[in-house]
């Protein structure tokens, strides 16, 4: 419901009709609800409660039992059936008669509009053919008794036709007839042409059989057609019913007229039938006997009859079988009495079996044990002993053969021949001389005790002298064996690798070792990898070993090992400058030889030299350090003292012994020059000695002490013994 009421009417108007003034022709409006004169609209047919744009007061103002008609609405906004519309409710269907006379004409006008919005709508819906000067004829048909496609079928099914008249006042005549169906007088024989409904009679229910008229057709559609005269005569209004209808071609039976059974078994008996309409009914006449394949057990010849009729007992057969029992010979086998047999290969025999039913069945038996029950005894024996055939059939008794058997013999004999001599660079190939045995042979060939080939002759290069050894089984276990003894002499390898040496550090060395002895061409493997000379070079750097492997071609092998000392010499030195006269430092590799080699051209041969420092200057001091396998380290340094001076900023003349003088101090110096002036830059005093110091004195103002904290500049320049030189310049207070 909404705050807006769409419109609709259904308005009728002409003779004997009394409406509203307000509408045109007096005319009345007769879509309303049921019992009361509200109109069907939006607001007074719904869910009987407000919706979300909506409210109780909007449709209180159109009908204050609004309410009560919810019984009326249908809700469809959940409704997923296909043929569903997009409507979210209706009405239920209301059905509207209004009495008119006969012959007069009526005007009907329905209107209908879509108030104010644009989002919901509204629709009116007609029955079809509901809309009539008549209230029209109601009528259902349904098949009884259908096939599973709902399908009636002739002679099975019954039509039950259900009628109702709304308006039942009157007495009525209504009419039926059929459209598309041929022979209806014989398919539906009971369907009149027409009936009469007496007044106040409106619902008549009525049973029709439909018969068969045995004329094939298959599945076919006709109509029944209810025809209602109107009133007035003016029009008739049909009612058309669709049914389909199937028929079924005559019934055909499968089945032997005649069984001719064995000893023992039963008759079995088939009956296929097609046709008609299942499920099928048999009825024999044996009361013992039941169903369409009925196992029948019988000592005398005998004739068994049936009557097969389909479900609508239209098609109808008779079943007739005759049965009896065969008589048969007595067996007779027919075998070889003895036969030749081994352990390998499969004998066959095949008896010859005639008389009883046919159905044989065997045993062969040997030693208490059946080995077969095939008709014909293929396979190899396994057991000792003669064979016992048995051979049986269902109508005939039992026959028994005794076959003999011979097992065949056959050794096996084995010659490896004599013992021999071999060598391991030539291929020896035994080929032994072997005879008898069943079937494959197996070999087996040891060597020493250790299995080595199953072929049936063994080839090896003899590294040693070995025993050989030849197995021979054959497939029936049989077995036979025989050795030979082969003879080798090796002649040792040696060779000259020499023992553990010493070198210095990158020095190449040589390694050829000389090898005798040992069979066919040596190979030489150092460190695992083989060289082809044997000779092997390296330059170690450090402490290492080297392994070398000789293999002859029988395999045989020597193995050595050389530890490589790598004697590495270190030289190195220093000055000690502190000392007078020099003492050098010696940090060289001990115990080794050592020359010295100085600047002025004098040298020694002691650890740690002691040396005068003119002798060390101009030049660089060499070491070279000799170890004991003459490996030699050098080391060169230049003799460079630290070459220092000081000046002091201040100094007190006071004649007390302390900083009396004003002098530099330095070590290594070769020569030195030192300059005093006073504040006015005049020189007062100057020197060209280390030793040689400043005691205060002035000349130039005629006193022989300066003048109390006067502050002096001075320049100095100096060469060290080693020729580098230094200049500067400072200040310093004189202080009494």
């Amino acid at each position: 419901m909404c705050s807006y009421n769409d419109v609709f009417g259904f308005f009728i108007s002409g003779p004997g009709i009394s409406g509203n003034p307000n509408y045109q022709n007096n005319a009345r409006n007769v879509a309303t609800v049921p019992g009361t004169n509200t109109p069907v609209a939006i607001n007074t047919v719904n869910q009987g409660f407000a919706g979300a744009y909506g409210s109780n007061a909007v449709c209180n103002a159109v009908s204050t039992n609004w309410q009560a008609n919810s019984s009326y609405f249908v809700d469809n906004e959940s409704n997923m059936s296909q043929s569903a519309t997009q409507f979210d409710g209706f009405t239920v269907p209301f059905q509207v008669e209004v009495p008119v006379i006969c012959g007069e004409t009526y005007h009907i006008k329905l209107s209908i509009a879509d108030a104010i919005d644009d989002k919901n709508d509204s629709a009116v819906f007609f029955e079809a053919g509901s809309f009539s000067s008549e209230a029209p004829l109601m009528a259902e048909v349904e098949t009884l008794n259908s096939d599973v496609e709902g399908n009636a079928v002739e002679g099975c099914s019954s039509l039950r036709i259900v009628l109702n008249r709304p308006d039942s006042a009157l007495s009525k005549t209504i009419y039926f007839e059929t459209e598309g169906l041929e022979n209806r007088e014989a398919i539906i024989p009971e369907l009149p042409d027409s009936i009469v409904f007496a007044a106040q009679d409106g619902h008549r229910v009525l049973n029709f059989d439909i018969e068969s008229d045995f004329t094939y057709q298959g599945l076919r559609n006709f109509s029944l057609n209810i025809l209602q005269p109107a009133v007035c005569s003016m029009d008739t209004a049909v009612i058309s019913l669709p049914i389909d209808i199937i028929d079924f071609e005559e019934m055909v039976l499968e089945y032997p007229d005649t069984i001719a059974l064995d000893c023992i078994d039963p008759a079995m008996i088939d009956i296929g039938v097609s046709g008609g309409r299942t499920p099928y009914q048999i009825t024999w006449t044996d009361p013992e006997i039941d169903g369409f394949s009925p196992e029948i057990a019988i000592e005398d010849s005998t004739t068994i009859v049936g009557t097969v009729k389909d479900q609508c007992n239209i098609h109808e057969e008779t079943v007739e079988v005759f049965i009896y029992r065969e008589s048969y010979d007595d067996l007779s086998v027919s075998a070889p009495p003895a036969i030749a047999f081994n352990c390998y290969e499969e004998v066959f025999i095949e008896p010859i079996v005639s008389g009883g039913f046919g159905d044989y069945a065997y045993q062969w038996i040997q030693a208490g044990s059946v080995i077969s029950e095939a008709s014909a005894l293929n396979q190899i024996l396994e057991l000792d002993g003669n064979i016992e055939l048995v051979v049986s059939d269902r109508c005939a008794s039992d026959v028994q053969r005794t076959i003999e058997t011979n097992q065949l013999v056959n050794p096996i004999t084995v010659n490896l021949g004599t013992d021999t001599t071999g060598v391991c660079t030539d291929l020896l190939t035994v080929v032994p001389e072997v005879s008898g045995g069943f079937g494959e042979l197996q070999f087996q060939w040891k060597l020493n005790d250790n299995a080595v080939s199953s072929s049936a002759s063994y080839s090896f290069y003899p590294q040693q002298t070995s025993a050989v050894k030849l197995k021979v089984t054959d497939v029936c276990g049989q077995e036979a064996e025989d050795d030979l003894m082969v003879m080798v002499e090796h002649i040792p390898m040696v060779t000259s690798l020499p023992e553990d040496t010493a070198i210095c550090p990158r020095e190449r060395l040589i390694l050829d070792p000389e090898a005798t002895g040992g069979m066919g061409e040596l190979r030489y493997f150092w460190n695992e990898t083989e060289i082809p000379s044997g000779v092997y070079s390296t330059m170690p750097a450090f402490d290492t070993s080297h392994f070398l492997r000789i293999k002859d071609e029988c395999g045989k092998e020597i193995a050595r090992q050389i530890n490589i000392d790598v004697r590495e010499v270190i030289a190195n030195f220093e000055f000690k400058y502190d000392s007078t006269p020099i003492k050098i430092e010696n940090s060289s590799s001990p115990n080794c030889l050592y020359e010295w080699s100085f600047p002025d051209g004098s040298g020694s041969s002691k650890f740690e030299p002691v040396i005068a420092q003119e002798s060390l200057q101009d030049g660089q001091t060499t070491l070279f350090v000799i170890n004991d396998i003459g490996c030699i380290a050098e080391a060169r340094n230049p003799f460079e003292p630290p070459f220092k001076l000081f000046l002091p900023n201040a100094f007190t003349p006071d004649g007390d012994g302390v900083n009396d003088i004003f002098k530099a101090e330095g070590i290594f110096v070769k020569t030195f020059e030192l300059r005093v002036f006073d504040r006015w830059g005049n020189l007062v005093f100057q020197s060209n000695s280390l030793d040689e110091g400043w005691d205060g004195s002035e000349p130039r103002i005629g006193s022989s002490y300066a003048v109390d904290n006067e502050t002096y500049t001075y320049t100095y320049r100096a060469e060290s013994i080693t020729g580098k030189q230094t200049s500067g310049s400072g200040r310093v207070v004189v202080i009494r």
